[in-house]
């Protein structure tokens, strides 16, 4: 990607928010993150800071400031979570990229009409003597589709 993005990443807990975090954490681009526990997302925010020094890691305690703030939204909750979010979030996230891991089932993107809505999908590659994560994304916006591909073939060349 040309330009740094500001990412939010929303999730149920730490260890959620740390996995995809440290995907972004030495990039230049700067995270924000948010966990229902404040105590979680303070415990992620210090563990990626100590992890890569560098990295802007901020922890904002309402889902809607950090969606405001973000280019992108990343979401790890699950589609119940998600309708609850898209209700809280909806007015802050339009035209941006929200990408969710949740079952696409939850019709996330009805929900937030105004937004683009990218489905992650993670596989596990299984080579000889490694094991990759390898991403697939579904989307109306083929642009979305793009940025989401392009954020995450970055990471995985890290």
């Amino acid at each position: 990607m040309p330009t740094k993005e500001t990412i939010t990443i929303i999730g149920a807990g730490s260890w959620q928010i740390v996995a995809m975090a440290k995907r972004f954490a030495a990039t230049g681009n700067a995270l924000l993150l948010f966990s229902n526990n404040e105590n979680e997302a303070a415990a992620a925010q210090q563990q990626l800071q100590q992890g890569f020094p560098p990295a802007s890691v901020e922890t904002l305690n309402c889902p809607v400031t950090a969606s405001w703030e973000a280019d992108i939204i990343i979401s790890l909750l699950t589609s119940v979570e998600e309708k609850e979010l898209a209700n809280k979030i909806g007015e802050v996230a339009n035209q941006k990229i929200v990408i969710s891991f949740a079952d696409p089932s939850g019709n996330l993107a009805d929900l937030l009409p105004h937004s683009k809505v990218v489905y992650a999908r993670r596989e596990k590659e299984r080579q000889p003597g490694e094991q990759k994560d390898h991403f697939i994304f579904n989307s109306a916006d083929a642009d979305a589709v793009k940025t989401a591909s392009e954020l995450f073939s970055e990471q995985e060349n890290k």
